[in-house]
């Protein structure tokens, strides 16, 4: 087996949510870039506030739930829905905004529960 086949595999063989944490700490580490930190998604006319300890607390709370994006997946979309409510609502506007479309996928990808009645 090659070397990149041995990392492939140590990779697969990894926690789900050790897998998930390099997508979810991406997000969170260019939404603290003061350069780009106020370039998301931006929905109705709010001024763009400076980034603070709240902002920091709003970025976690939407990156951090994509830990769980595999696993619980409704729960992951929630907790990234309710960070992005918050980021709006207080006028963040961060790229961790990103996070809502990635959860959002995530559950369609890995939501079980209902699935068959969906099929039918």
């Amino acid at each position: 087996m090659t070397g990149t086949g041995r990392l492939a595999q140590r990779w697969q063989q990894l926690p789900v949510p050790v897998r998930d944490a390099p997508l979810a700490l991406l997000l969170a580490a260019a939404s603290l870039i003061p350069a780009i930190n106020s370039n998301g998604t931006q929905i109705g006319d709010l001024p763009t506030r400076p980034m603070d300890a709240l902002g920091v607390a709003v970025v976690a709370a939407e990156c951090l739930p994509l830990l769980l994006r595999r696993r619980l997946p409704a729960v992951c979309l929630a907790l990234v829905f309710l960070g992005f409510a918050v980021d709006q609502v207080l006028g963040y506007h961060t790229v961790a905004g990103t996070a809502l479309p990635v959860a959002l996928l995530s559950t369609a990808a890995h939501l079980e529960r209902h699935r068959h009645a969906t099929a039918a």
